[in-house]
């Protein structure tokens, strides 16, 4: 099994910037959590991997409420 390089503190803090941009931070997700064949490092793919799954519970919460709201 080949190991994954660290990833750097810097790579880090991009990826930290680029999650709280909203549209930019869904597309980035799914594209580093979706295209394994690419070198992508397994730390960054989990991660996107993890964030996709807490956007889609915050998306159908936020939907709901907005459902809610219409009644």
């Amino acid at each position: 099994m080949e190991e994954d390089e660290v990833v750097s503190v810097k790579h880090w803090i991009l990826i930290i910037i680029v999650s709280g941009i909203p549209i930019l931070n869904l597309i980035m997700f799914i594209y580093w959590a979706a295209f394994p064949p690419l070198d992508i490092n397994r730390n960054k793919k989990n991660y996107a991997a993890a964030m996709l799954m807490i956007l889609a519970v915050l998306y159908a919460i936020s939907f709901i409420g907005w459902l809610a709201g219409k009644f």
